[in-house]
């Protein structure tokens, strides 16, 4: 099983409502219902992946998922990255800062 199979799956059973996304984008790569009235199961997140390996894992906050806080750290060449500020107050391990480059799924 892949790192982003396991990553979705891992979101899905904590109550959250994944779904893969374009690579490289934050779009969703299938149609869904953001009010949760579609069922996102196991065996869709496993078939999602095997037909899109690539495919981002993205996650819908609000009422389709358990509550969920996000932020977004935006980057930009030649600005402050944005993960600094969370790293000097000490909070990097509250959150995934996307390791060595940005993240463009905003999930790591």
């Amino acid at each position: 099983m892949s790192a982003r199979v396991e990553k979705a799956l891992a979101w899905l059973e904590a109550g959250h409502y994944v779904l893969p996304g374009i690579p490289g984008t934050k779009r969703p790569a299938v149609a869904y219902q953001r009010d949760g009235i579609e069922t996102v199961t196991a065996d869709m997140v496993r078939q999602w992946w095997k037909d899109e390996p690539k495919a981002e894992v993205l996650v819908v906050p609000g009422r389709a998922s358990t509550p969920l806080h996000v932020t977004d750290l935006d980057w930009k060449p030649g600005q402050p990255d944005g993960r600094d500020a969370i790293r000097e107050r000490g909070l990097d391990d509250a959150f995934d800062l996307g390791g060595g480059e940005p993240s463009r799924s905003g999930l790591g």
